[in-house]
C-alpha cells in the first residue's frame, strides 16, 4: 500500500525505475540552485502575466509568432507561424517525457496553459474567458511547483548521472 517517506529519502538524485527487469537511472532536469531559480522566475514571469490578462481583459491580438499583416506572403506567415507551433507542441512532449516528480507538474501545466492558449483564439469570447481562468490556474500550479522544487532542493544541489553508453570505457 502507501509507504510514508523521510525528506531524505524524496530528495534523493536518483529515481529507479523498471524496465524489461532491469533497474535503470533516470537524471532529473533541474539540477542546481541556480536552475531552479530560472525555473522560478522564469515562471513568476508567466504567471504575472496570466493573472493580468484574468484580471485587464485585454483587447485581441495576435497569437502568431510573426504578425499575418506583415510583408511576407500569407502563406509563408502560416507555415513559419505553424512550424514554430509545432516545434514547440515536441519540446513540450520530450520535456515532459524528462520531467519527474514535480519537475513533471512543472512541465505539465506549462503545457496545458500554451496549449489552452492556442485554444483560446479558436473559441468563441466567453470561451476565452473561461480559457483565461483554466491558463492563469495552471501557471499558478507551475509557480507552487517551481516553489516546491527551490525549496526542496538540496544546498549543493543534485548530482548528474554520468551516461552509461559512454564511449569511454
Amino acid at each position: 500500500m502507501w509507504q510514508a517517506f523521510t525528506n531524505s529519502e524524496l530528495d534523493l538524485a536518483i529515481i529507479y525505475s523498471t524496465r524489461m527487469g532491469q533497474q535503470e537511472l533516470k537524471d532529473r532536469l533541474i539540477h542546481t540552485k541556480r536552475g531552479a531559480i530560472i525555473v522560478l522566475c522564469s515562471t513568476s514571469y508567466v504567471a504575472v502575466l496570466s493573472f493580468r490578462n484574468l484580471l485587464l481583459q485585454s483587447q485581441h491580438e495576435t497569437p502568431w509568432l510573426i504578425d499575418p499583416l506583415s510583408l511576407l506572403p500569407a502563406w509563408a506567415v502560416a507555415g513559419i507561424n505553424l512550424g514554430f507551433c509545432a516545434c514547440l507542441i515536441w519540446g513540450l512532449a520530450v520535456l515532459y517525457r524528462l520531467a519527474q516528480g514535480n519537475e513533471r507538474v512543472l512541465v505539465g501545466a506549462w503545457v496545458t496553459s500554451f496549449l489552452v492558449g492556442l485554444i483560446k483564439y479558436l473559441a468563441s469570447a466567453p470561451a476565452g474567458v473561461f480559457i483565461d481562468y483554466v491558463k492563469a490556474l495552471a501557471m499558478l500550479v507551475a509557480l507552487l511547483a517551481a516553489v516546491d522544487i527551490l525549496f526542496r532542493m538540496p544546498a549543493s544541489g543534485y548530482p548528474r548521472l554520468e551516461n552509461q553508453t559512454s564511449r569511454n570505457a
